[in-house]
């Protein structure tokens, strides 16, 4: 009888520590994607500039927010004015409501606006960054973008992870 227990044992708590460490790993992805729809539906929408065109632009960087991940979740709130990055997060209406684990950076490279195709590239960064264990080793998630012309922000990789659970 208890080399039947130590049997279900044996096989129950790794598959729950793997269920535990997947679902960590799952705020990040869900919250880097809730950021890219909000990226790509700001993008979309044409600005007046200073001459007689509109252009597609994305808003300034912002973040890490929360300045220091944690292994407890903490509660953020994005769109507080003493936030880092405040009137980005608000502009892309991201306002995640449940406690985080990862820290959230918003980084677009090169030029933030465009009217035609770039002559240089101009890509966007949406990155999250979490301690999970306590260590100091930082997990990260990153999803990449190509800025195009017309509003289109284009995907340039699925999800690249770096140390998934450091």
């Amino acid at each position: 009888m208890v080399s039947i227990g130590g049997m279900v044992l044996a096989v129950a708590v790794p598959t729950f520590i793997d269920a535990l460490e997947t679902s960590k790993a799952a705020e990040a992805s869900n919250q880097l994607a809730a950021l890219f729809r909000g990226s790509a539906a700001y993008y979309a929408v044409a600005r007046p500039t200073t001459g007689p065109k509109l252009a597609y632009c994305l808003p300034a960087a912002a973040g890490p927010v929360p300045l220091v991940a944690s292994v407890t979740p903490v509660p953020v709130d994005f769109a507080a004015e003493d936030t880092p990055g405040s009137p980005t997060w608000r502009a892309l209406e991201f306002a995640p409501r449940l406690p985080l684990r990862y820290r959230y950076t918003f980084l677009p490279h090169g030029p933030a606006c465009l009217i035609d195709e770039p002559l240089q590239p101009a890509t966007l960064t949406l990155r999250a960054e979490g301690d999970l264990d306590g260590d100091g080793v930082l997990s990260r998630f990153e999803r990449r973008m190509r800025l195009r012309a017309y509003g289109v922000l284009e995907p340039e990789t699925m999800l690249h992870i770096t140390d998934r659970i450091e």
